[in-house]
């Protein structure tokens, strides 16, 4: 618990990808997620700026090997449940294999 700064924080400074922060809770299926979080405007903010060769995500989101629905994202909204904007390209991208 913080008053003037994050309650948790992690910084990984080493190469390749590793997560800062990780939750883990899968060890029964349908039961349990990794990380919640709350915000009074933004729940969760991915960014993805360093300067350089390659392409760039904010979120990469996967879902798979249940015997149900795989879903990587679901969204709820009152207004709207997605919403996107790109200065050039999509801003809501999605595919189905």
């Amino acid at each position: 618990k913080s008053a003037d700064g994050p309650g948790v924080y992690g910084e990984h400074t080493g190469g390749g990808d590793i997560a800062a922060v990780r939750g883990f809770n899968a060890t029964t299926p349908f039961i349990g997620f990794g990380g919640e979080f709350e915000g009074g405007w933004i729940g969760v903010i991915g960014n993805a700026d360093l300067g350089g060769e390659g392409s760039r995500a904010g979120g990469s989101f996967h879902a798979s090997n249940g015997d149900g629905e795989n879903v990587g994202i679901i969204a709820y909204g009152t207004d709207t449940g997605v919403r996107g904007s790109s200065s050039s390209g999509y801003g809501i991208h999605g595919e189905s294999t």
